[in-house]
């Protein structure tokens, strides 16, 4: 079989909004200019490629990319790498710390900031941060959340680029319960003593 081209198909917001029933655009060539398709402004976007041999498409993958646009329907810029992994420990007076650790990948520039998130659901999309923490250096963070009242909660970290660009979410960690108060000190119903 001959390769006569590539439907490229497009979706917005994530991987299971893309829609191959039909293609937004065909190319004969292996590099594809998304320019021409138009890009709506604030809009995260997923384009998948699947080469046609012959006439017939392939349910293969050749490329897949995602990207997300500025006010302007600019490209916003490079996606920072994720977190590399996500730990919570809590804390008295209802508190948790969150560790994590990030690396910039080769040939990446580090982000900015990372976005701490909390949730009672382990549903967690980049978007509204419960904090923010300064980037200063690839290794290992730690910061303290003082949560408002008790309860079970999910948490995830994601690394955010200068122009805002959010990372993949970290594992989302939890459900990680809080009690407002400690449990009472045991008092001792009965007591005996043993002599020699």
């Amino acid at each position: 079989m001959a390769l006569t081209g590539y439907n490229i198909y497009r979706g917005e917001g994530g991987d299971s909004n893309v829609d191959y029933s039909s293609p937004a655009g065909f190319s004969s060539a292996a590099a594809v200019s998304l320019v021409a398709l138009g890009h709506k402004t604030s809009t995260r976007y997923v384009y998948v490629v699947r080469p046609v041999l012959d006439g017939l498409e392939s349910p293969d993958i050749s490329c897949r990319i995602e990207f997300e646009t500025d006010e302007q329907g600019n490209w916003a810029g490079q996606r920072p790498d994720a977190v590399q992994w996500l730990g919570v420990d809590v804390a008295p007076g209802l508190h948790v710390v969150l560790r994590w650790g990030y690396k910039t990948g080769l040939h990446q520039v580090p982000p900015e900031s990372f976005c701490l998130y909390v949730s009672q659901d382990n549903k967690i999309l980049p978007g509204s941060p419960e904090q923010t923490i300064d980037y200063t250096h690839d290794g290992i963070y730690s910061h303290t959340l003082e949560m408002g009242s008790a309860g079970a909660y999910f948490f995830a970290v994601t690394a955010r680029s200068s122009a805002g660009v959010e990372s993949h979410v970290s594992t989302i960690t939890g459900p990680v319960a809080l009690i407002s108060r400690s449990p009472a000190k045991p008092t001792v119903l009965f007591s005996v003593s043993f002599k020699p």
